[in-house]
């Protein structure tokens, strides 16, 4: 009878413990209690668990909570004061939740000042930051031109796709000494080493939070840092789970280009499994449109910005026009060594190919994709490994005009995170694709109808012809057969001319088919047939195209002990980064002498140690790096 008893009593406990832990669905709405605006990107979560979700752009939500009663959900979001609402039965539960909003800015908490959280205010540097409710509201067309409103920021726009961000007045095109970070890895490019920006970039649907440090923070981020550094942070497949779509369209409109539409879409999902420890994400993001055009051809940059007529290469004859090219290199020809001192020296230049004409085309791209996997042993120890992929074409406004296509940028990582400390390893691998300078592409097509050494006598002696009024250019001074002027202009003969029409016969001349086959046509069959044979080939070898096939591999580690030490808070880290750069000549000095690639390694370390120190009850931080 008391095994009876005791078997009994066995069983009772058995189903209760059974029964103790329910899936209990918990769904409703989040509003301001002010205006009773619904509220989106709330998180919504069961106290001391993963167990929970975020409110969609309608303020609604919905989990199901495995867990025993009661338990307390939580309801925060920045700016807001937290709620907590206790749960006390297994029904079918319905919550409407009015939130407060906080005014007390002051206690945003940020990251990347000192490594560590706090408050903004304790933060030791100045720091902005862009929080994922500011970012779902901006009215800009992405977050990264979100981005662009934030203090101490700069931008210049190169293309459609390619903004360039600097801080502290260094307002250079790209700024390489302006460092971004996408969850913890340098978006640079490791051999063209420019901050690709959000071409290579996240998916907006996938960015938590933006801060930036616009001063100097080379002391924790490493020498690179010296101008500012923009951290970019995503989402974690534990707090945002679910499927998320987005879709836009627009219209670019400019005088060069027309009216051209513009479409993006962006893909995300994350999904927490096996009691909330196994988590996983993925996302894809596509973007494509027209470029913007460039069609500055009367701005002369050789004159500092002197804008001239219709007929620059006269006016001008060493112009170089803003968006002409092949006209970038002087020559300064001595009269005297044809025995005419008398006209001095006369700097010329080739003439220019315009932008239009040597560009393929203005089709904009950019393919966004990656994959991570996080795995949680406690709620304090997470590993994961992440895998991002980026590729597009554009154009790229540096020292020259590159006409980047099919650029991608890869980039593997693992990382062991704890309160206490992080161990990071990641590998970025770049290729320039079929990119090509186009600059280098002007220049060479006017080298492939007649050589600079060619034509630069034929240009001096045919000016000093003009002067004189000589109706024979003695052309077979420099191996050249003699050429009758009055085939070219009846009126030069036997009338001396001024420096203008003389500049102007001498240009006429120089590029006819009575010297050689004449300069090509832009668009005629002799120009594209140039055009596609210098493509081919790399630059340094007669051709524009450029080959980067750089890597660079970074290692880091940081330990926190400040619940360890309690005397002040202290931490420690540092970095190994080596570069491969690979560029087969076209770029760097990566070649030997039998032109076989020798890529060239650099490697790069540093550590650092930072100490502080709150007093006068928490009213004055003391910090030193």
């Amino acid at each position: 009878m008391i095994r009876r008893k005791i078997v009994c009593l066995v069983l009772m406990a058995l189903v209760v413990s059974v029964t103790a832990q329910e899936n209990i669905t918990i769904q409703g709405m989040v509003f301001d209690e002010a205006n009773n605006d619904k509220l989106a990107g709330v998180n919504v979560f069961v106290k001391d668990t993963q167990i929970g979700t975020f409110t969609d752009a309608n303020g609604t939500f919905s989990f199901v909570a495995e867990t025993s009663l009661p338990f307390t959900v939580v309801v925060s979001i920045v700016g807001y004061e937290v709620k907590e609402v206790t749960v006390t039965t297994n029904n079918f539960m319905q919550l409407n939740v009015g939130l407060v909003e906080s005014f007390m800015m002051g206690q945003e908490i940020v990251v990347y000042a000192s490594r560590e959280e706090e408050s903004i205010l304790q933060s030791p540097v100045t720091i902005e930051k862009l929080d994922i409710i500011e970012l779902q509201q901006t009215t800009a067309p992405t977050f990264y031109d979100a981005i662009i409103n934030l203090k101490g920021i700069h931008s210049n726009t190169s293309s459609l796709t390619f903004q360039s961000l600097n801080t502290r007045g260094f307002a250079n095109i790209a700024n390489k000494r302006f460092v971004q970070i996408i969850d913890g890895m340098d978006n640079a490019t490791p051999g063209l080493n420019f901050p690709a920006g959000n071409l290579l970039g996240v998916s907006g649907l996938d960015v938590e939070s933006v801060e930036l440090v616009p001063g100097a923070a080379s002391a924790l981020y490493g020498p690179n840092a010296f101008n500012g550094i923009l951290f970019m942070n995503t989402k974690n497949p534990y707090d945002y789970q679910g499927l998320s779509l987005e879709a836009k369209s627009g219209i670019t409109n400019s005088e060069a280009a027309g009216a051209n539409m513009f479409y993006e879409t962006n893909i995300r999902f994350a999904k927490a499994l096996f009691n909330e420890k196994l988590g996983f994400k993925v996302n894809f993001s596509y973007m494509a449109g027209e470029d913007w055009h460039a069609t500055n051809y009367d701005q002369d940059i050789d004159r500092t910005g002197a804008a001239f007529g219709n007929d620059q290469l006269t006016t001008s004859p060493s112009f170089d026009g803003m968006n002409l090219y092949g006209d970038e290199t002087k020559f300064s020809l001595p009269l005297a060594a044809f025995g005419f001192p008398q006209y001095g020296t006369i700097r010329v230049a080739r003439t220019g190919y315009k932008e239009q004409d040597l560009v393929q085309n203005y089709d904009v791209n950019t393919l966004k994709a990656d994959a991570a996997l996080h795995y949680k042993f406690t709620d304090d120890l997470e590993i994961s490994a992440n895998y991002r992929l980026g590729q597009g074409q554009t154009i790229y406004q540096g020292s020259q005009k590159y006409s980047l296509i099919n650029l991608q940028m890869q980039q593997f990582k693992g990382e062991l995170k704890h309160k206490h400390f992080f161990i990071r390893s990641y590998g970025s691998y770049g290729d320039a694709g079929e990119s090509y300078n186009v600059g280098a592409l002007g220049a060479y097509i006017n080298e492939h109808y007649l050589p600079t050494p060619q034509w630069a006598p034929i240009y001096g002696i045919s000016y000093i012809a003009a002067r004189e009024g000589m109706p024979i250019v003695p052309l077979s001074l420099i191996g050249e057969p003699d050429i009758n002027t009055a085939d070219i202009d009846a009126n030069v003969v036997g009338n001396p001319q001024g420096a203008e029409a003389a500049h102007a016969f001498a240009r006429k001349l120089s590029e006819s088919s009575f010297v050689s086959v004449g300069r090509y046509e832009a668009g005629s069959p002799a120009f594209e047939a140039a055009k596609q044979e210098i493509i081919a080939k790399r630059f340094g070898s007669g051709g524009a195209s450029f080959i980067d096939q750089s890597r660079m591999f970074h290692n880091e580690f940081n330990v926190n002990l400040r619940d360890i030490i309690t005397a002040f808070d202290m931490q420690f880290g540092g970095n190994f980064r080596r570069y491969i750069l690979e560029s087969k000549g076209t770029i760097f000095r990566d070649k030997d002498i039998d032109g076989n690639s020798t890529p060239v390694g650099i490697n790069e370390f540093g550590a650092y140690l930072q100490l502080g120190k709150l007093l006068f009850d928490d009213h004055l931080k003391l910090s030193g790096s």
